[in-house]
């Protein structure tokens, strides 16, 4: 879907990207996803989606602060 609205090539993952993508726990869930994605489309100049590309997800939720709790009334 993005890959042919940017006009890109990268229709795969490099292995190591694969591998950061299933390491990331998702809390944003399919449009944490879509966005990580359409990003690293963007960036990527391959016609593989390197791991380069895509979110550095542990600085990310370092940066995060933390939500208080709010119980479900």
């Amino acid at each position: 879907m993005f890959r042919a609205a940017m006009n890109k090539n990268a229709d795969t993952l490099t292995p190591a990207a694969r591998q950061k993508l299933l390491s990331h726990t998702w809390p944003g869930n399919v449009r944490e996803l879509r966005n990580v994605i359409e990003r690293a489309l963007i960036l990527e100049t391959t016609n593989e989606i390197q791991a380069s590309s895509l979110p550095d997800f542990q600085a990310e939720t370092r940066l995060q602060k933390p939500r208080p709790y709010k119980p479900h009334q």
